[in-house]
């Protein structure tokens, strides 16, 4: 019967195409490695008794204390630095917030990762803010995403 090997035959064709069809940024490595990035993150604040919440491509951990919070800092900065080859400073023309992001370019798209926190230091780890229970817990967070512009409004030279 030749019937199922038709059927394998197209699955395959199909499954080829849907690769294909794919941006190639979602094929480089720093998508795959900024991935692992979040997951350790998230493991990490986790392990360590933090709360923790992540969102599409956000990742948010919070604790009432700042200084427990630099190793889980440093281990993030460190992950995202070997993720992507390149990072910056950069600032939103809007409202002059600066946010550290890394980025990687491939055909006009980035895939890019971004953080508040400018700098490895303990006074980097800001308060969350806002009207909840956890308003003044610190925080280490980190926003992906990609596009033909870091954060809707950066596109590096």
């Amino acid at each position: 019967m030749k019937f199922p090997s038709i059927v394998a035959g197209v699955a395959l064709l199909l499954y080829t195409i849907s690769v294909e069809a794919q941006p190639a940024i979602l094929q480089s490595p720093s998508v795959g490695k900024a991935r692992a990035c979040m997951n350790k993150l998230m493991d990490d604040g986790k392990n360590a008794g933090f709360w923790t919440d992540r969102e599409g491509g956000t990742v948010l951990v919070l604790n009432p204390t700042r200084r427990e919070m630099l190793p889980l800092l440093l281990s993030m900065v460190a992950c995202f630095d070997g993720a992507f080859p390149k990072k910056e400073i950069v600032k939103n023309p809007d409202t002059n917030v600066r946010s550290r992001v890394w980025y990687t370019l491939v055909e006009g798209n980035y895939a890019w990762c971004a953080t508040d926190a400018l700098k490895d230091s303990e006074a980097d780890i800001t308060k969350l803010g806002g009207y909840g229970p956890r308003r003044d817990w610190y925080g280490v967070t980190i926003a992906c995403s990609m596009g033909d512009r870091i954060l809707g409004f950066h596109a590096p030279k």
